[in-house]
C-alpha cells in the first residue's frame, strides 16, 4: 500500500465508529494490506488485548505510550508507538488518536507503517 492510502486508513480508524459492520470490514481489509502476512484479529478494533497482540507481532519491543481519561465511556485517547522510547530522533514513530484504546493504538501502528512505506526503517 502507498503512503497516502495508509495514512487515509489511519484517519479512518481515528474517526470511525467502531461497531459499524461496514466500517469494520473496510478497516480490517486495509489492515490486512498494511500488515500483509500477519493474522489480523477482528477483535483488535474493540479489544485492547487484541490490539496489543498485533503490536507485539509487527513492532516487537517497541515502546507504547497511552494518554487518556479514566472513564467508563469512550473518551479521546492518544497513543504513541516508537522504537526507542527515549529519543526524539526515531525515524519511525506513529502517533494516533481514537475514542478507545484499541482504536488509538491501531491508528498509531498504521501511521508507523506509513512511515515505513516512505522508506524509513
Amino acid at each position: 500500500m502507498e503512503y497516502e492510502a495508509i495514512e487515509a486508513l489511519a484517519r479512518t480508524v481515528e474517526t470511525g465508529p467502531a461497531g459499524n459492520p461496514a466500517w469494520e470490514r473496510e478497516v480490517l481489509g486495509g489492515l490486512k494490506s498494511v500488515f500483509a502476512g500477519v493474522q489480523i484479529d477482528p477483535a483488535m478494533l474493540t479489544s485492547t488485548e487484541a490490539a496489543f497482540a498485533l503490536a507485539c507481532t509487527v513492532f516487537p519491543a517497541w515502546k507504547i505510550e497511552l494518554h487518556g481519561p479514566a472513564t467508563a465511556t469512550a473518551g479521546i485517547w492518544d497513543c504513541t508507538i516508537r522504537e526507542g522510547g527515549t529519543r526524539d530522533d526515531d525515524e519511525v514513530i506513529g502517533i494516533g488518536r481514537g475514542a478507545t484504546i484499541p482504536l488509538a493504538l491501531t491508528a498509531a501502528m498504521v501511521l508507523a507503517a506509513a512511515r515505513r512505506a516512505q522508506g524509513y526503517v
